[in-house]
């Protein structure tokens, strides 16, 4: 049996707030509670929940060029991250709408998920012209 982790409570509050302001549309406020719970948890598991939370909290948002500086840096720096093909598609959901839809699929297709070969296949299929 695997060995259970404990986070601190005062952890989980923290990143229950910041959830909670996400949810309720608060994005600045989530943004800055997630940075909170990423500087100042010891739990890496948590810190890497709140790398990508706020990475979508900033999707959210429509500040896509934070958005994916934050998923960037998730699949670059944290490749064994349990959010890594979550932060690679996401990055490329963040090209598709700033209108990189070349890069995007670039990363689609080296994810080699079903679910991301589908999204390719989808966005591929649904253009009104083709890319080399």
């Amino acid at each position: 049996m695997a060995a259970r982790v404990k986070i601190p409570l005062s952890d989980l509050e923290l990143y229950n707030r910041a959830r909670d302001a996400q949810l309720d549309m608060k994005y600045d406020e989530a943004l800055k509670l997630y940075a909170q719970v990423i500087a100042s948890s010891q739990s890496p598991i948590l810190v890497d929940e709140a790398e990508f939370a706020q990475g979508m909290a900033a999707y959210d948002a429509k500040d896509y060029a934070k958005a994916s500086k934050i998923f960037t840096n998730i699949s670059s720096h944290h490749a064994n991250s349990a959010w890594d093909i979550s932060a690679r598609r996401m990055s490329a959901e963040t090209l598709i709408k700033t209108g990189k839809v070349q890069e995007a699929l670039v990363i689609l297709d080296s994810i080699g998920t079903p679910q991301s070969k589908v999204r390719a296949y989808v966005i591929h299929h649904s253009l009104p012209f083709r890319l080399n």
